[in-house]
């Protein structure tokens, strides 16, 4: 018996659907925006690498982290990096587009930013280290992370290990639980369930 291409498609589409709804959870917090201190540098020749452990497996999803910019300018997008010692990219590394949200403005000299932008990878249980460099703004200005004192060890490309910064990262779970499991198993049945009752023997 030939089965029809479409009901399959529609089949697969629903699988592929349970299989991505896990949601996004934060798998490591080095704490909120100073924005008081200061901030390092992040463009060229410039970049920062911060510690971050994890005690579980998961897909990397996101970084939330709080950027400086000049007034009036907006951070635009960032080079990053997961490596397993500071400043690697043997996990996965890229350039991200920035979606800002306004935090505060210091002395009428900088703006500060909650900015978010995606990462990928899949990282085990261990400590690792997110780098963030070549940042670019929108008026081409300097770009700056915010310093936070949190509890990451954090190393500057041309100092050496300075005071962390301020972050947060999302992700997913890489091992499926066992309701995930049950839920695609309970659809594939009832998938099959239709087509014989749908489909020609």
């Amino acid at each position: 018996m030939k089965i029809p291409s479409k009901p399959i498609a529609c089949l697969l589409a629903a699988l592929s659907l349970a299989a991505i709804q896990a949601k996004a959870t934060l798998i490591y917090d080095n704490g909120p925006i100073n924005g008081t201190w200061g901030a390092y540098i992040v463009q060229p020749p410039y970049s920062v690498s911060d510690s971050f452990t994890v005690t579980g497996s998961f897909n990397l999803g996101s970084v939330q982290a709080g950027l400086w910019v000049l007034s009036g300018d907006a951070p635009s997008t960032i080079g990053w990096s997961i490596g397993t010692a500071p400043f690697l990219s043997d996990i996965s590394s890229g350039i991200s587009s920035l979606t800002n949200t306004f935090y505060t403005n210091l002395f009428g000299q900088f703006d500060i930013y909650q900015s978010v932008f995606n990462i990928t990878g899949a990282v085990g249980p261990g400590t690792y280290y997110l780098t963030l460099g070549n940042g670019t703004t929108s008026n081409n200005n300097v770009m700056g992370w915010d310093i936070n004192f949190g509890p990451s060890s954090a190393y500057h490309n041309t100092i050496g290990q300075i005071d962390s910064e301020s972050f947060q990262i999302f992700g997913t779970s890489g091992v499926p639980d066992a309701g995930s499991s049950v839920m695609l198993l309970g659809i594939g049945l009832a998938g099959v369930g239709w087509m014989r009752r749908k489909l020609p023997c």
